[in-house]
């Protein structure tokens, strides 16, 4: 009986071979690629001007995101253990974009944007990977 958290992706890259391991973390990380994009497509601006009262900030255009991919192969170690394979990508997004008119700003309504659309990016990425 697997454990009840068990990711099927994590379960196949532990036990297979070296190259069926390098073929899948390919494919999740180009999966990772493709979930950055939605984010920012989603989440590519700064605003600026005052909001609330009555008023909307005015959205401004950026120049992109800034941010990373950390790929991790294993879980943390647990009292003095090897952790556990376990194939998983970090995304770090920056808190600041260039805007379009030289300024650095906060994103999406001050981060709030990616939180609004992190879980729905992670439904529509997971079936681009099964898929594959």
């Amino acid at each position: 009986r697997l454990p009840e958290r068990c990711e099927v992706r994590a379960l196949l890259w532990g036990l297979s071979d070296a190259e069926s391991q390098a073929r899948i973390e390919r494919l999740f990380v180009e999966s990772a690629h493709e979930s950055g994009e939605l984010v920012w497509s989603a989440c590519s601006y700064g605003v600026t001007g005052k909001q609330g009262e009555g008023r909307l900030a005015e959205r401004v255009g950026t120049t992109g995101p800034l941010g990373w991919l950390n790929i991790h192969h294993g879980a943390r170690p647990v009292e003095g253990t090897v952790g556990d394979p376990h194939l998983h990508i970090h995304m770090v997004l920056a808190h600041m974009v260039h805007c379009e008119d030289g300024t650095w700003r906060v994103p999406a309504s001050g981060g709030r944007d990616y939180r609004r659309h992190s879980r729905a990016i992670e439904e529509l990425r997971s079936p681009s990977s099964a898929r594959r």
